[in-house]
This record gives structure tokens, C-alpha cells and sequence, in this order.
């Protein structure tokens, strides 16, 4: 399939048909995914859990674009993206996904403002609109007094809230979580899932976390339980 591959399901944000993924580590094949199936719908909040090793970082990074597949069809807004060039899918990767993951990834030597701007300047949205839109979206994560500040100079909790802005400053289709809260203390956690829940409806952004966290994974309306590389169960998704 060409690069303008066309839709094929309205109503699904993702579609895995008989994904897997295999890897090869001192001369042994690993296989991660083994025929991962699922269908997963617009608005949708969706947690991945499992044991370690399970296969949940592999479905997510394969989800949003970082990995590709070794056999199998990955469809996201209608658009099978397994079979798009690298070119293509970075455009892709950075004008429909967003991305959080249990480390902040700041640039340090640039300010939250500047942090939350990076996927416009990228996509080469003009400066005065970028910083607009960086601007409001901090604001609407408490953080409208701490533009100027540069990570080292916020706690966990901010850096993390100036994550999640960066991760929806394209309006992306699909907001993309792997452990948010990890490193991050009780009450905080709870504060960070109160406002990813949140902005996920705001947004009317589809949301699919990985986590341990069972209280986390409790909240998400619809849950997949993973092990040795398959969908062992799911809630509120269709297999």
C-alpha cells in the first residue's frame, strides 16, 4: 500500500489484525506479540496490563508508530500505517500521536513553553501560534505561572504536566501512555490520572496507557490484560 493509504474503518480509532512481533537476542528468536488482535474505538480509554514481559511496551510502541510490526496490519484513524514509508510515518507519528512516558523526556535547556511548542516547530507551525497554543495548553494543566521555567526547576509532577501538553499540542487522534505515573509519589500519581482522565475528554482524544499501577488500570474504562505475548482478556475493546 502506497503512502496515501486510504480509510477503512470511521469508527475504529485502532484496528491490530494478527500482529506480531519477534526479536532475535544472542541468536534466540523472542516473540513479543503473538497474533494480537483488537479493535479499538474513537473516545475510548484503554489500559494495558500484564507481568513484565508480557508484550505491553512492544503493542504500545507498535501502536504509535516506533515499531513496526513483523507480520500483521496496524490501522490507526483509518489509516493502515504498518505499510507506510518512514518518511510518511514520521509526519504521521507527529501530527496524530501523542506520547507520555514515565519519564518526562524534557529538553533541559529549553523552557516548559518551549518544551510544549517542539511538535509544532517540528510539523513548522508559525512561532507566534505555537507559543499561543503552548500558552493555553500549559495553562490548562495548572502550569500557567511556570511557562518560563525549565525542567530542572520544576518537580516530577510539573515536568510531568508539561509532558502531557506537549503530548496534545497537535490534537493528536490518539494519546499514547507508558507508565505516566511511575515515578511519581501517591498523591501525585493521583493528581496526574485525575488530569490525564480529564483532558482525554476535553480533547475527545482515544487514550491507551500501559501500566502496574492496578488503581490506574481500575479507573480506564476499558482494560486489556496481556501474557506471553497475546490478549489474555479484554474489557470494553473488541478482540
Amino acid at each position: 500500500m502506497n503512502d496515501n493509504a486510504q480509510a477503512r474503518d470511521g469508527s475504529s480509532a485502532i484496528i491490530l489484525t494478527d500482529v506480531t512481533k519477534s526479536f532475535v537476542i544472542e541468536s534466540q528468536r523472542v516473540d513479543a506479540l503473538r497474533g494480537v488482535n483488537l479493535r479499538i474505538d474513537r473516545g475510548s480509554c484503554v489500559s494495558i496490563t500484564g507481568r513484565s514481559g508480557a508484550g505491553k511496551s512492544t503493542l504500545l510502541h507498535i501502536i504509535g508508530t516506533l515499531d513496526r510490526p513483523s507480520a500483521g496490519n496496524v490501522s490507526i484513524a483509518g489509516i493502515e500505517v504498518s505499510r507506510m514509508s518512514d518518511q510518511a510515518t514520521s509526519k504521521f507519528r507527529n501530527r496524530k500521536l501523542g506520547f507520555i512516558f514515565q519519564s518526562s523526556n524534557l529538553l533541559p535547556e529549553f523552557s516548559a513553553l518551549e518544551n510544549v511548542m517542539m511538535p509544532g516547530v517540528i510539523a513548522g507551525m508559525k512561532g507566534p501560534v505555537a507559543r499561543a497554543r503552548a500558552g493555553a495548553l500549559l495553562d490548562s494543566v495548572g502550569l500557567g505561572a511556570r511557562v518560563s521555567h525549565r525542567p530542572a526547576e520544576l518537580s516530577g509532577g510539573e515536568q510531568q504536566r508539561v509532558a502531557i501538553a506537549r503530548a496534545l499540542f497537535m490534537e493528536p487522534e490518539v494519546l499514547l501512555a507508558d507508565e505516566p505515573t511511575g515515578n511519581l509519589d501517591k498523591n501525585t500519581s493521583l493528581a496526574i490520572q485525575d488530569l490525564l482522565l480529564e483532558l482525554a475528554v476535553v480533547h475527545k482524544t482515544t487514550m491507551i496507557l500501559v501500566t502496574h499501577d492496578p488503581l490506574l488500570a481500575g479507573r480506564m474504562p476499558s482494560r486489556v490484560i496481556m501474557e506471553d505475548g497475546r490478549v489474555l482478556s479484554a474489557t470494553g475493546v473488541s478482540l
